[in-house]
C-alpha cells in the first residue's frame, strides 16, 4: 500500500510541474517572441516481479514489473514561428524564418527572437534591457567588413558629402515632324529714290553659314548667291557672291578688336526703268540682340534654324553648389526637306537662357529609322558613334557655376538598351538622371529585409553602415533561458554559427516595423490545463484510495 501512495505523490508532483508550464505559457501569451513550453513525462521503473525466462516446455516467460510512478522527463520549448504583428516602429524587427538576433551584455553573447529594440542616447541599437545589438560594419566603399562583430550604432551627426555631376543621361524622343527653319526676310526701305525698297531674304545652310538674295518690291531678284559666314562669336567673318552684278567690300573696324563691316554694292540694277543704272551700296553687320542698329543699315538678328526642344536640369560642382542649366536641341536638317541627313544641334544655356559656350556644341545625327547613330562636332568631326560599346556620349567642359573654372561631365544620349530617339509624334525628351548631389543632412535610417541598416540623407543619398548578424545553433532546445527573452549557449546547444538574412540563412528575412508574437495557442493551453487537472485529480484519488485500503488493513485486528 505504501508503494501506491508514493506513486500517487509522483503523479501529483509531475502534474503540478506540467500545470506550472501551462501557467507560464498562458501568462506569456502576449510576450514578444515567447516560445511555449511543453512538459514531457517519463515513467519510473520500479520493482521487477518476474524476469525473462523459459518454462519446462521451452516457452518464453514475459517479464513483469511494478512501476513507481511518473517523473518530468523534460520541458521542451516549441520554437515554431510566431505571427508577425505590425507596429510601425522603425526599430522593431521581426524575424521570419530561422535564427536569432545576436546581442552583447558585457563580455557575454546572448540570442533573442524579440526584436523590440530602441536607440539609446549614444545612438546604439539596444534591447529593452540595454544589451547592444551586434552586426558587421560596411567600409567607406560600401563593402561589408565580415570580421569581428560590432555594436550597431546610428551616427545622428552624419552628413552626406556632395558629389560633382559626372554624368547626365538624356532619354525620350525628339519629334521627327519638328520643322526646320523657314527663310528669314528683312524688308529695307530708303528715302533716296535711287535706292529702292527691297527685301533681303536669307536661309541658313548650317550653323554658321547663310545664303541670301535681294528681291525688289516687284519680286524681281536683283542679287543672288550671297554667302555669309559667321565666326564663333557670331560676327561676320566673310561675305561673298558669285553674282557678277554684285561687289562686296570688307571695311575693317578702326579698333582691331571690333568686327569688320561688309558693304554689298548692286551694280547693274535700273530702279525706275529709265535706263539709268545707279549702283547702290548696302552695309551689313550682325547684331545678335537687335534686328537693326542706327550705325548700320542692316543688322541681322540671330535666327534659330528650326524648332527647339529645351530640357532643364540641375548640375552640381565639387562643393555641391547647384546650377540650373538648359539643354537646347534645335532641328537643323531634315531628310523630308531634301537635306542629306536628319540633324539636331545642341546648345547648353544657363538658367537665364544665355549660352554657356560659343555657337553650337555638337550635332546629333539620326538615320532614316529615327535612331541616333553619331554625335559630331559643328565642323563635322566625329565625336562618338555606335560602333563601340553601344553608347553615345558627349564630353562637356563648361563653367556652369561662374567661378571661372570649367566643370567636366559626360552627356549620355544613348545606351546599350535605350537612347534619345527621333520618331514622329510628341516630344518626350527629358533628363532621366544625373549623378551629382548637394551635401545632405541625416533625416532617418531604415533596415531592409537583409538586416542592412541604411542612413537616409536629405539629398536622397543612402549609405549602408551595418548588417545585423543572425545566430543559429544545431540544437535550439539546448539553449538556456536567462530571462528577458534571452537565451545563452550551452554545451548541449552546440557552437554559435553566424550568418546573414537572405545569404547564409537564405530562407530568413528581417521585417522592419513588426514584432514576432508569442506562439502560445490559448485553445491548446486550456485543453492541456483540463487534461492536467484530471491527471492531478486521478493521482489524488490514488492516495485517498490507498489510504482507505490501509485503513481496512489496520482494522483487520480489533
Amino acid at each position: 500500500m505504501i508503494r501506491s501512495l508514493r506513486t500517487g505523490v509522483s503523479g501529483l508532483k509531475s502534474h503540478q510541474v506540467r500545470m506550472d508550464v501551462i501557467s507560464n505559457n498562458i501568462a506569456n501569451v502576449n510576450t514578444t517572441a515567447f516560445k511555449r513550453g511543453r512538459a514531457a513525462f517519463n515513467e519510473l521503473l520500479g520493482q521487477t516481479l518476474l524476469g525473462v525466462g523459459r518454462t519446462a516446455g521451452g516457452r518464453g516467460i514475459n517479464p513483469a514489473y511494478v512501476g513507481l510512478g511518473v517523473s518530468v522527463g523534460s520541458i521542451d520549448v516549441n520554437f515554431a514561428q510566431g505571427a508577425l504583428e505590425n507596429t510601425g516602429v522603425a526599430t522593431d524587427l521581426g524575424i521570419n524564418g530561422d535564427g536569432f538576433f545576436v546581442v552583447r551584455g558585457g563580455d557575454r553573447i546572448y540570442l533573442t527572437r524579440a526584436g523590440n529594440f530602441t536607440i539609446n542616447r549614444f545612438g546604439e541599437l539596444v534591447t529593452n534591457s540595454g544589451l547592444q545589438v551586434q552586426g558587421w560594419a560596411f567600409d567607406e566603399n560600401g563593402e561589408l567588413r565580415s570580421a569581428a562583430l560590432e555594436d550597431v550604432r546610428v551616427p545622428f551627426s552624419a552628413t552626406a558629402p556632395p558629389k560633382q555631376t559626372e554624368n547626365i543621361y538624356v532619354r525620350g524622343n525628339l519629334n521627327a515632324e519638328a520643322s526646320t527653319q523657314d527663310p528669314v526676310s528683312l524688308t529695307i526701305s530708303s528715302d533716296n529714290p535711287f535706292y529702292p525698297t527691297f527685301t533681303f531674304q536669307v536661309e541658313r545652310n548650317d550653323i554658321y553659314e547663310w545664303t541670301g538674295s535681294i528681291i525688289d518690291e516687284n519680286g524681281q531678284v536683283i542679287a543672288t548667291d550671297i554667302q555669309i559666314t559667321f565666326d564663333e562669336d557670331w560676327n561676320i567673318s566673310s561675305m561673298s557672291s558669285s553674282d557678277s552684278g554684285v561687289t562686296i567690300t570688307e571695311i575693317p573696324a578702326s579698333d582691331p578688336d571690333d568686327p569688320s563691316t561688309f558693304q554689298l554694292t548692286v551694280n547693274n540694277y535700273d530702279p525706275d526703268g529709265s535706263g539709268s543704272i545707279t549702283p547702290f551700296p548696302i552695309s551689313f553687320t550682325f547684331e545678335p540682340l537687335s534686328s537693326s542698329s542706327p550705325a548700320n543699315p542692316i543688322g541681322l538678328e540671330l535666327q534659330e534654324i528650326g524648332e527647339k526642344v529645351t530640357i532643364s536640369t540641375v548640375v552640381y560642382d565639387a562643393q555641391g553648389k547647384d546650377s540650373s542649366v538648359i539643354l537646347e536641341f534645335t532641328r537643323i536638317n531634315s531628310l523630308e526637306n531634301g537635306d542629306p541627313q536628319d540633324e539636331w544641334a545642341l546648345r547648353i544655356l544657363d538658367r537665364d537662357g544665355q549660352p554657356l559656350h560659343t555657337g553650337y556644341l555638337a550635332k546629333l545625327i539620326y538615320d532614316t529609322q529615327g535612331t541616333l547613330t553619331e554625335i559630331r562636332a559643328v565642323d563635322g568631326g566625329l565625336i562618338d558613334d555606335l560602333s563601340g560599346d553601344g553608347e553615345l556620349t558627349l564630353p562637356v567642359s563648361l563653367d556652369f557655376n561662374g567661378d571661372g573654372l570649367d566643370e567636366t561631365f559626360t552627356l549620355n544620349l544613348a545606351g546599350a538598351d535605350d537612347a534619345l530617339t527621333q520618331y514622329a509624334g510628341s516630344t518626350t525628351a527629358t533628363v532621366r538622371d544625373q549623378d551629382g548631389q548637394p551635401p545632405g543632412s541625416l533625416i532617418g535610417f531604415s533596415i531592409n529585409q537583409e538586416g542592412i541598416v541604411e542612413l537616409n540623407f536629405s539629398n536622397g543619398y543612402q549609405q549602408k553602415i551595418y548588417q545585423l548578424a543572425l545566430g543559429s545553433v544545431n540544437n535550439v532546445n539546448g539553449l538556456q533561458q536567462v530571462g528577458d527573452n534571452l537565451w545563452s549557449l550551452t554545451s548541449s546547444s552546440g557552437d554559435l554559427a553566424l550568418g546573414r538574412a537572405g545569404v547564409e540563412l537564405n530562407r530568413t528575412v528581417i521585417v522592419a516595423g513588426t514584432l514576432e508574437m508569442s506562439n502560445v495557442d490559448l485553445a491548446t493551453e486550456f485543453t492541456d490545463m483540463i487534461v492536467t487537472q484530471r491527471g492531478y485529480q486521478a493521482s489524488a484519488r490514488i492516495i485517498t484510495t490507498s489510504d482507505e485500503m490501509l485503513q481496512e488493513l489496520v482494522q483487520l485486528k480489533r
